[in-house]
């Protein structure tokens, strides 16, 4: 059987729920459902097998729950991940921190409470953490200092307290105007 990947794309008023069952497209390398009806949560069943994902944007709908711990299974493929503009609640999972190909991640507009997990910082290919609009609280962890390709950090909107972690001055590559904290 030849190998195909493909995309599943779909900006058309779609409504209803993410079915388990997308996990058979093994090799979907990505998952563009931004500004539909999707509802319900987020399966994390589905990350055992879908290890070929890229891409993921499901913005501007209305998932909720918390996000499953099972997304850092896709270490090594995942590169966009773009949640903003839904529902979604609790902690951030620690095993986001696994995403270590992560390029952009886009969780700003949700109901995300807690504190900033430390492990965020091993995600080293970061460029792009939006985390504004949400509930978080606590101080910044130092380890965001070790994300040394981060050009842009937006954590405005929240409740975060503290000082800012000397580790902080390691982001060089932070653009002027793009470190918003509020």
């Amino acid at each position: 059987m030849p190998f195909f990947s493909y995309a599943l794309q779909a900006e058309v008023s779609l409504r209803g729920s993410i079915p388990t069952e997308i996990a058979l497209l093994s090799n979907l390398e990505g998952l563009y459902f931004r500004g539909n009806v999707i509802f319900g949560t987020l399966p994390g069943e589905i990350f055992h097998r879908l290890t070929a994902l890229t891409s993921m944007d499901l913005r501007s709908n209305s998932l909720t729950g918390k996000l499953p711990s099972e997304l850092g299974l896709l270490i090594s493929s995942l590169i966009f991940l773009d949640f903003r503009d839904n529902s979604f609640t609790g902690n951030l999972p620690t095993e986001l921190g696994r995403l270590t190909s992560l390029d952009g991640m886009w969780l700003s507009a949700n109901s995300f409470n807690g504190t900033l997990p430390s492990e965020l910082g091993l995600m080293e290919s970061l460029y792009t953490l939006d985390l504004s609009r949400n509930f978080l609280t606590g101080s910044l962890p130092s380890e965001l200092g070790l994300l040394r390709f981060l050009s842009d950090i937006s954590l405005d909107r929240n409740s975060l307290t503290g000082t800012l972690p000397s580790e902080l001055g390691r982001l060089t590559g932070l653009a002027s105007d793009c470190l918003r904290i509020q």
